[in-house]
């Protein structure tokens, strides 16, 4: 494979780049043409190009940039389903399958409290209405575990055969094929606020428990070695409290290990803490204060979380101050500042890939990378088509999440896996041939985009729509005829730029710019996002490059 690196060329203003796209050269021209080939040669006013046609010279002032193909490390694959014409390239893609043994339903016999995914992906815990369950990530094996636990906590070995969970009927351990089910000794999950954090390590062979009354604890998976690691007297003690006066400090619904345990984070109301797996250096990760120190009551509880290999810790919280507000940090586990991402809005939870790299958060399924260097809001998909959605869990690798999504929040909601750059869509739908011109738009509105896209089975498509993107999020920057910023729809109705009604081929041209909605916003690329939604109710979404808006 081949990747991607970018300098610019001293001498001119021409871009020379190395691309990680195919193993081809390319030429791209000022007027928006593209040719691939092999580069030769380049001075000051003639660039020369090697073709299937051989030898070709041009004017370095008609060439825009030079894309240099490399040898370099493997990058993703090609998106599965589609097939894109010369110049466009698939940045990422994500598909959204239903997980039909948890449907929606008119009744909330499966209304689901609590979810989880194992770290390999493969295993989805739910603790619902009807009580505890187990299932593989395709939606089959379904198992249920009990018919009591409607509300609590629970959590997978990595490998998704063990699972443990918490609630009225107390502490429980089982395999997730419901084999092996055993009540766990310590009186945990004796009543309704007996836990309020449950975490299972890698192996299996370790429980962790956050209690509200008590502090934190470990024990073995077989009951044995029963250990408090932290009293809440103890916590009290370290913030200068008393425990009748340590109220404000109340141990949160928030506990995160590494893989083995060795290192801990949780929440109290408004702070986050660090911990050794032996319950040694307690520490205050986040320092947001309380009282006189903010302004009044947060409006979101912190969340925090240390990723599997114990190298990264995230945590969000918001308070009164502005600087506070609606805050993602990043910190090395010891305590060195990695990054930071303001106004993030909707956080319910919270989790790490295992090496750190990138966080998810909800109530969306925003994807922040530690380093700022990408944001991704694969929902941001318009028209409401995952209307509520609320994030649940995510693999160690990042590439697969679970999360539900309601049509109203007072209804039963339908499970959703989300995987990213998969190599296979399950059951969602292919999006066939896509043709997209032009490679660029005036910002004046005098040019319009052209998408047109032929499914290979359309009687199963519901819709298929397009919107524009800049750094991963809608930019506000697509004014169409009848509404703003929305995805625009493609019809096969035989109006507008639809060629001719029923024949499977689907179209829109209701894209186009006005410069009265781009104040202060360069030109530049911009991402197109297709999506395809089937009858059944799947998704899939493909980000395509390719597209420039220009200035006039």
């Amino acid at each position: 494979m081949l990747r991607l690196k970018l300098y610019l060329a001293l001498s001119a203003t021409v871009l020379v780049l190395t691309s990680s796209v195919t193993a081809q050269d390319e030429l791209r021209f000022r007027n928006g043409a593209v040719l691939r080939g092999k580069a030769v040669e380049m001075d000051a006013s003639i660039v020369v190009f090697r073709t299937g046609d051989g030898l070709k010279s041009f004017n370095r002032s008609d060439v825009r940039a030079i894309y240099l193909s490399v040898e370099g490390e493997a990058g993703p694959g090609q998106p599965p389903g589609i097939s894109l014409g010369e110049g466009w390239r698939a940045k990422r893609w994500v598909t959204f399958n239903k997980i039909t043994a948890f449907a929606e339903e008119a009744t909330q016999r499966k209304d689901v409290n609590v979810m989880s995914l194992s770290a390999d992906g493969s295993r989805i815990g739910l603790l619902t209405q009807q009580g505890a369950f187990a299932l593989d990530a395709q939606g089959g094996s379904l198992v249920q575990l009990s018919t009591r636990d409607t509300h609590g906590h629970l959590d997978f070995s990595a490998d998704g055969k063990v699972v443990a969970w918490a609630g009225r009927e107390g502490l429980w351990l089982a395999n997730s094929d419901g084999s092996g089910k055993r009540k766990l000794p310590g009186g945990f999950a004796e009543g309704e606020q007996g836990v309020t954090g449950l975490r299972l390590t890698a192996r299996g062979d370790r429980v962790f428990i956050l209690s509200p009354a008590r502090g934190v604890y470990a024990l073995s998976t077989d009951g044995s070695n029963i250990k408090r690691l932290l009293s809440y007297e103890d916590l009290a003690k370290f913030n200068g409290h008393t425990v009748a006066t340590f109220t404000y400090y109340q141990l949160h619904d928030g506990l995160s290990i590494n893989s083995d345990g060795s290192r801990i984070v949780f929440t109290t109301r408004d702070n986050a803490f660090a911990l050794n797996g032996d319950g040694s250096g307690l520490r205050k990760v986040s320092n947001y204060g309380f009282g006189s120190e903010s302004l009044g009551w947060p409006i979101a509880q912190p969340q925090a979380v240390v990723s599997g290999d114990g190298s990264t810790i995230a945590w969000f919280a918001s308070y009164g101050k502005p600087e506070h507000q609606h805050r993602l940090h990043f910190a090395a586990w010891n305590g060195q500042p990695l990054g930071s991402y303001h106004h993030v809005l909707g956080l319910q939870t919270l989790s790490l890939t295992h090496n750190g790299s990138h966080a998810l958060r909800g109530e969306q399924l925003v994807r922040y990378a530690r380093d700022g260097s990408d944001y991704h809001d694969p929902l941001d998909l318009g028209s409401a088509l995952l209307p509520i959605w609320s994030y649940h869990g995510l693999s160690a690798d990042g590439r697969r999440a679970v999360g539900i999504s309601k049509p109203h929040p007072l209804v039963s909601g339908q499970v959703i896996r989300a995987d990213f750059n998969a190599a296979a869509l399950d059951a969602a739908p292919a999006f066939g041939t896509v043709e997209i011109s032009p490679k660029f738009m005036l910002l004046d509105g005098s040019t319009k985009l052209r998408v047109t896209i032929k499914p290979p089975q359309p009687e199963q498509i519901e819709s298929l729509r397009v919107r524009l993107l800049r750094s991963g999020a809608d930019p506000k920057l697509a004014k169409v005829r009848w509404t703003y910023y929305d995805a625009i729809p493609l019809n096969d109705e035989g109006r507008e730029s639809d060629a001719k009604a029923g024949d499977g081929v689907f179209s829109t041209d209701a894209i186009q710019f006005f410069t009265q909605e781009l104040k202060g916003v360069p030109a530049g690329p911009l991402v197109v996002r297709l999506i395809a939604k089937s009858k059944a109710g799947h998704i899939y979404e493909v980000d395509v490059e390719g597209l420039e808006a220009r200035t006039p």
